[in-house]
């Protein structure tokens, strides 16, 4: 019968070193609770000892619990007031857990002293556009330049569906982050506040306020594995994507065999029959392997962020070619775009489950993060081109505004293009390669629309993912009338040359 660990926990971390030291081999299984978030990979060595920092632990939650970029609502950037190392942590945790492929991600720091923002950006990199903004820590004056922000954004597109921004109040102090966090809640309504305190239960619940506990954080880290926050974090995405009012953009063939109910929503996790959770499980403890197909792999703890991975179809193919087996399902033409579109979303899942993604050190991206955004604006022209020539067919708002002119939420759609692309291409046999002289490739015909169609998929997703569920072109591509589809035609004609203006070629795999 298997011991429950020890866990030992005291004021200051140099008499939770002593207690384990004085503990000594009496206990196989130890887990130790400090609060600096440098320390536990000093303890990486030590056999049965395993090291939790109650910092991390802490920012790590209020990040998973409110992520910057909620799954299917726009929202304005995120916000963490802060004084120390866990406003440090809960940066840097927003930004691994919310910056998507070609994506950076905008945050807001407030704080007197701007040392640990400068330190987030460092660590961030280009993951993240961290701004900041030097205030006292009274209520009114943080609630005032939170109200700045979200006005300063401006109105989202029509029939999208909306959040208020995230302001996490990381604080050392929950005697001076509470009336920050209560204030803030106040002024904006709409806003998603949270605040970190130490004990749970201690002080009384404020309205539109979520206190997170360090307390609490410590007891969720020491009786669950990584391992779990990768699986709840599959399951969130796989059941979003198979949602019933996802009727474009729901996966062909349902990889995992979840249960669903007469409702056609998949019961909770841990209402799925066996089968269903074994292949939850497969992809999970095989994540790695899926991921070295495509070059990818999970950076140890305390390595530089670098920029999330950009797949290329090859890369995809390779990834989709391993579920496939995994799971022990056919590789149907139905399937295989089922997995390839699976495969493009894994490292995002890894991300909200904490994960930092890097290439291979063999490997490099054809299409990097700097690429996408040099070609984001080509990918507007070519929409601006199809619009003039239908009249704006579609009526979308933003046919005649220049690149430079549209907000983060608008440039994100062109970004998604380049992206998301490789799931069709590689759907097609085809992949990207580098030359100094790329040809353009030209697609006709049934290539077009087999890609077109895909392309149109790929767009109601991205679409849904930021708050459009309701868009009025959210429909099955076969109840689209002619005029609607060329632009999703025009599109998939216009990539190749768009590519290859940053020297990447489409050739066949």
């Amino acid at each position: 019968m298997n011991e429950k660990p020890v866990v030992i926990r005291a004021q200051s971390d140099e008499d939770v070193v002593r207690q384990l030291r004085d503990l000594g081999e009496a206990h196989p299984e130890v887990v130790a609770v400090v609060r600096g978030a440098d320390l536990p990979p000093l303890f990486e060595d030590v056999a049965g000892v395993r090291v939790v920092s109650s910092d991390q632990e802490l920012g790590r939650e209020l990040a998973r619990r409110f992520p910057a970029r909620p799954a299917d609502r726009a929202a304005p950037p995120a916000v963490v007031v802060g004084d120390g190392d866990l406003a440090r942590i809960v940066a840097t945790e927003l930004v691994v857990r919310s910056a998507a492929p070609g994506e950076p991600l905008t945050l807001h720091c407030f704080g007197r002293d701007p040392e640990w923002a400068v330190s987030a950006m460092t660590e961030v990199g280009a993951r993240g556009l961290l701004l900041w903004s030097q205030l006292s820590m009274r209520p009114i004056d943080v609630a005032h330049r939170v109200v700045e922000i979200v006005a300063a954004e401006g109105e989202l597109p029509a029939f999208t569906d909306s959040a208020g921004p995230t302001v996490i109040v990381a604080l050392e102090r929950a005697a001076e982050g509470l009336p920050v966090a209560r204030t803030v809640a106040a002024a904006l309504p709409t806003a998603r506040v949270a605040v970190a305190v130490d004990e749970e239960g201690l002080w009384p619940a404020l309205r539109g306020v979520t206190q997170v506990a360090r307390d609490a954080c410590v007891t969720r880290a020491v009786t669950q594995g990584e391992a779990d926050e990768l699986l709840e974090a599959l399951y969130s995405d796989v059941t979003w994507m198979m949602a019933p009012e996802a009727l474009v953009t729901a996966p062909l063939v349902d990889l995992l065999g979840l249960a669903r109910s007469e409702a056609g929503d998949a019961l909770p996790l841990e209402e799925q029959p066996d089968d269903a959770l074994t292949r939850l499980l497969l992809v999970v403890d095989n994540l790695g392997a899926v991921l070295a197909a495509g070059g990818v792999e999970v950076a140890p703890v305390g390595q530089e962020l670098g920029l999330p991975p950009v797949l290329s179809p090859g890369d995809l193919w390779a990834m989709s070619g391993e579920l496939l087996g995994l799971m022990a399902v056919e590789a149907t033409p139905d399937a295989r775009l089922s997995a390839l579109e699976l495969a493009l979303r894994l490292p995002t899942i890894a991300a909200r489950a904490g994960l930092v993604l890097t290439r291979g050190a063999d490997r490099g991206d054809v299409l990097s993060f700097d690429k996408v955004e040099a070609l984001a604006p080509l990918v507007h022209d070519a929409y601006q081109q199809i619009s003039a020539r239908t009249n704006n067919a579609t009526a979308s708002p933003w046919a005649g505004v220049a690149w430079q002119e549209l907000g983060d939420y608008e440039k994100s759609s062109s970004r998604a293009v380049l992206v998301g692309s490789a799931v069709y291409f590689a759907a097609e046999g085809l992949d990207w390669i580098l030359s100094d002289e790329p040809s353009i490739r030209a697609f006709e015909g049934e290539t077009v629309n087999r890609l077109a169609e895909l392309e149109h998929r790929r767009w109601a997703v991205n679409q849904r993912a930021n708050g459009r569920q309701s868009h009025k072109w959210s429909t099955p591509w076969s109840q689209l009338d002619e005029g609607q589809r060329s632009y999703d035609e025009h599109i998939v004609r216009s990539l190749p040359a768009i590519l290859s203006a940053a020297g990447i070629e489409v050739v066949s795999a």
